[in-house]
């Protein structure tokens, strides 16, 4: 009976460290303009995005990724741009969040929840 209940909690590892490992690798792929905004860093504003900025230096960059879109230019041929000009600390992307950053803040929580909720049933159930 306990070697039914690991091999699914095993399963339900595999499965959120799956989804995680996905959401990563989707991260770049971003359709909305505003939500593109939200992945480029300011450059003069710590800890903001040209989303969330009002700088001269924000407003001019929404204005180019706006015009560059509309030239047809797609979000990643955008951000290698931007990277060209402004270095790869501008872009807040996958590159800027490592497997093991985004383990240890996504998937550790959900495994000692897991361990937690087994720990409980084997020994008071």
């Amino acid at each position: 009976m306990q070697k039914s209940y690991i091999i699914k909690l095993a399963l339900f590892i595999l499965l959120i460290f799956v989804v995680t490992v996905n959401n990563i690798k989707n991260r770049d792929n971003v359709n909305d303009i505003s939500e593109f905004y939200k992945t480029i860093r300011c450059t003069v504003c710590n800890g903001q995005t040209i989303y969330d900025s009002n700088t001269n230096i924000a407003q001019k960059l929404r204005e180019y990724i706006a015009m560059q879109n509309k030239q047809g230019k797609n979000f990643a041929e955008i951000r290698q741009d931007i990277i060209q000009n402004y270095g790869s600390e501008i872009s807040i992307t996958a590159e800027s969040a490592t497997i093991i950053s985004v383990f240890l803040t996504k998937v550790v929580p959900w495994l000692f929840i897991a361990f937690s909720l087994a720990w409980i049933y084997l020994h008071f159930v």
